[in-house]
């Protein structure tokens, strides 16, 4: 599964103050419905991409269970969580978008 996150580091993709140290290799955890961890991926070394107001990183995530939902953790931060018919409708793809804490 190649799942293409999106992270808002105030206009532009270079390392903004709270930013440090999220890029290519940062580690992606998945949880299932009980929180437990199912499955790990890790953003890769593509170059990032400022799109609509957010820096475009690519992450992979293989041989994700099945579970009603997934919950993801990008780094030290929570992600969303994406029910798992969202995400086979989109093709197993889907935004992951971080806040700022």
């Amino acid at each position: 599964m190649a799942v293409p996150g999106s992270v808002a580091p105030s206009g532009s993709c270079a390392n903004a103050a709270g930013w440090e140290g999220f890029g290519a290799g940062t580690r992606i955890t998945v949880h299932d419905d009980a929180g437990t961890v199912i499955s790990t991926g890790a953003v890769t070394n593509d170059p990032p991409a400022w799109v609509n107001d957010h820096c475009r990183f690519r992450i992979v995530v293989s041989d994700l269970p099945d579970a009603v939902s997934y919950l993801f953790e990008i780094g030290h931060r929570p992600g969303p969580r994406v029910m798992r018919y969202v995400l086979e409708a989109a093709g197993w793809k889907a935004d992951l978008i971080l806040s700022e804490q």
